[in-house]
């Protein structure tokens, strides 16, 4: 037998079977596409949070440099990176400010390591990494004069999440200042997607026994009162239509002294409502703490205005056309948004979704096609901002 033509065919035929098996991902319409989702998958690899979002914060900076961008460091834990891109052709109004956060609360040291086929990118934290992409390609192409725009553009990389509701971005207007012509926040998911901010509260709820005297009202006197008052706002929040959700509850953290804390989220689309529930959290869990034998201490963490829709309106009427003309398909959710801290000061402002895709339960999965249809979408809206604003 001939063994050449043995082997040959072996080979051959492997490799035809191989050719079944081992494909290349499906590749976006465009090499900007292309680069955007790597970014995000870098950016997604490295670990948060942490403080500061060093590496994260590491690798936004060194892509700007090496599109000639040097940003401002806005200090403290609303802070960020903060660029001003002042095109040549740009016209001497307020600018376009685009947000993003550098943060996720999704990184898994294994979940996040993506994984491709001929459809998507998978990977934990990876829709949220899509913003912080996005407004890096934005910044090369604008700095290089690809993208030309009539007004200057602010991009800040803030070090919370876009899904953070502290009320960070008022240190941002501080910093700027001047008050933008509007305000753009870019989330991952979902591309289409038009949130109608609703009010947002988040508070902390401490149980704790008289100083020294866990012992004598019992180990878990605090927890069951944290458990008892989570119970009755629950079913408060659904006589009332209230959107309430327990975000933590925990026993024995008060120095080991027997206390509890309760975490609470309330969201709702009337802000007299919310300021009601409000009442309602820190009421009864003053009265069940009593009738335990403990104390109750309630702290604000954070607090959203749904902003003023009115304000937001002309943001929407440009938008609107950009969307239809790009073929997305436009759908309306209420929800807790971040552009509602904006429009609250006057400033027009909504968040903007950049792929398809869906969120499992350990990691995230994204439409690579959609990529590119929601970096035309950005940009598109972008110029179409600083001509009609």
């Amino acid at each position: 037998m001939n063994i050449k033509k043995l082997f040959g065919w072996g080979l051959n035929s492997l490799s035809g079977r191989i050719s079944h098996i081992v494909y290349r991902p499906k590749r976006s319409a465009s090499p900007l596409a292309d680069r955007i989702l790597a970014d995000a998958l870098r950016l997604a690899e490295l670990p948060s949070p942490c403080p500061g979002e060093e590496k994260r914060a590491a690798f936004v900076r060194k892509r700007l440099a090496a599109a000639g961008l040097v940003p401002v460091t806005v200090k403290g834990e609303g802070g960020g990176l903060l660029v001003r891109l002042d095109p040549p052709n740009a016209e001497k109004r307020p600018p376009i400010l685009l947000y993003t956060g550098l943060r996720s609360y999704r990184w898994h040291p294994t979940e996040s390591l993506a994984r491709l086929n001929r459809e998507n990118a998978e990977g934990a934290g990876l829709s949220g990494a899509l913003g912080p992409a996005a407004l890096l390609s934005l910044a090369e192409r604008i700095a290089s004069g690809r993208l030309r725009v009539k007004r200057g553009i602010i991009l800040f990389f803030s070090v919370l999440s876009p899904a953070d509701p502290e009320n960070q971005y008022h240190t941002l207007l501080d910093e700027l200042g001047e008050k933008p012509a509007a305000v753009v926040g870019l989330r991952g998911f979902s591309l289409g997607l038009i949130i109608r901010p609703r009010a947002f509260c988040r508070q902390r709820i401490t149980f704790s026994p008289p100083a020294g005297q866990g012992e004598k009202y019992g180990e878990y006197a605090a927890a069951d009162a944290a458990v008892s008052t989570g119970g009755y706002l629950l079913e408060k929040s659904r006589e009332n239509g209230v959107d309430f959700h327990i975000r933590r509850i925990e026993g024995g953290v008060s120095g080991g002294d027997g206390g509890a804390v309760l975490e609470t989220d309330t969201e709702v689309s009337d802000g007299g409502l919310l300021a009601q529930f409000m009442d309602l959290v820190k009421s009864s869990a003053e009265k069940r703490a009593g009738e335990a034998g403990t104390s109750a201490g309630v702290q604000i963490l954070s607090f959203v205005s749904p902003g003023d829709p009115a304000v937001s309106r002309g943001l929407f009427d440009i938008l609107t056309p950009v969307m239809k003309k790009e073929r997305v398909k436009i759908r309306e959710e209420d929800g807790m948004d971040t552009a509602g801290l904006f429009s609250a000061e006057g400033i027009p402002a909504l968040s903007l979704g950049l792929a398809l895709g869906r969120a499992e339960a350990s990691y995230d999965i994204v439409g690579i096609a959609s990529v590119e249809k929601g970096r035309r979408l950005l940009e598109r809206f972008i110029v179409s901002m600083g001509e009609k604003l």
